[in-house]
């Protein structure tokens, strides 16, 4: 076989028949022997396939994430009242709370496009520092209410922590200097939340509370008046355009991991959120989760783990305003 370099350089002569008669006979039969050689290498050349072209994949790792378009205008709350002992008196402490708020977090950056600027976060908020937040029943512009804009904000408000019922059953968020035996005195009333709330020019809120009402927790119960007997909380309702996804119902416990490394109201809204409750049995697969849906998932999940965990009812409430 003859290199193609060699074949290159002897594809420059001149054809035989145009080559000087002072050739000897052998020489010219050589000249036409290499012509031929040369045709040939050609046309294999012309009939191998041409080599495909690699296109090196990039790893995994390497991909490029789906970005999450950013609200810039989305407003959110988030209050995670965990440590009850060193300003409170006589409250255990929610120890996930503080887990859960940040996974919260997450979830409002990452999926919701809220700008991190636009959080307002509390960690074991005063009741002064609630109402600076959400105003009081004198004035309802707090901060929240001045940080939204106009008929443009979506306003997201998260709270885990104590909730507790009253001498005569009005429910209250409990702040973390909040005393147990006069919590109707030191405690931020949840109506107050609704109505102050309903006044913040949002185009949606939605508030979400990783707490109950009904005076006894996972850690115990809040007040000794309510150890005793039974004080049946009274849950008011909220305004329109806002919904309230709540861990239970007025009377349940909102229930935590085995671990008590998070709640299992949190650990299961993020999931159901996150694309769980779009599938099968719960949800119908088109991308999208329903209110009807959430529920349904949360029903499936975490209702059934504070079942098998504890032998308790707790069932996630789902209300839209309808006042």
């Amino acid at each position: 076989r003859l290199p193609e370099t060699v074949a290159e350089q002897y594809a420059s002569l001149p054809p035989p028949e145009r080559t000087s008669d002072t050739l000897s006979g052998d020489a010219r039969e050589e000249l036409e022997r290499l012509h031929k050689e040369i045709a040939r290498l050609k046309e294999e050349k012309k009939q191998q396939p041409k080599p495909k072209k690699v296109v090196k994949k990039k790893p995994a790792s390497e991909k490029v994430a789906k970005k999450v378009p950013e609200h810039p205008d989305a407003v959110a709350v988030i209050i995670a009242n965990s440590n009850y002992t060193k300003q409170g008196k006589d409250i255990p402490n929610v120890d996930p709370a503080y887990n859960d708020a940040e996974n919260i977090k997450k979830y409002f950056t990452q999926s919701l496009g809220v700008r991190e600027g636009n959080i307002i976060y509390l960690k074991d908020a005063t009741r002064a520092q609630l109402m600076s937040v959400f105003g009081s029943d004198k004035d309802h512009k707090g901060k929240l209410f001045n940080w939204t804009k106009r008929n443009i904000s979506k306003v997201y408000v998260y709270y885990a922590g104590h909730g507790a019922p009253g001498t005569k059953g009005t429910t209250y968020l409990v702040p973390s200097d909040t005393d147990s035996e006069t919590v109707q005195l030191t405690g931020y009333p949840l109506k107050q939340l609704y109505k102050n709330l309903g006044k913040v020019p949002a185009t949606s809120i939605t508030v979400i509370l990783e707490a109950c009402f009904s005076g006894q927790s996972q850690s115990g119960y809040l007040s000794s008046q309510t150890s005793g007997i039974r004080v049946v909380p009274i849950m008011p309702s909220a305004p329109k355009k806002i919904t309230v996804i709540s861990a239970g119902a007025a009377n349940q416990v909102a229930s935590w991991e085995k671990n008590e490394s998070q709640s299992l109201f949190t650990k299961y809204i993020l999931k159901g959120m996150a694309g769980e409750g779009d599938k099968k049995p719960y949800g119908g697969g088109n991308g999208k989760i329903s209110l009807k849906e959430l529920k349904k998932y949360l029903d499936g999940t975490m209702t059934y783990y504070a079942r098998r965990y504890y032998g308790r009812d707790q069932k996630a409430q789902i209300r839209v305003g309808s006042r």
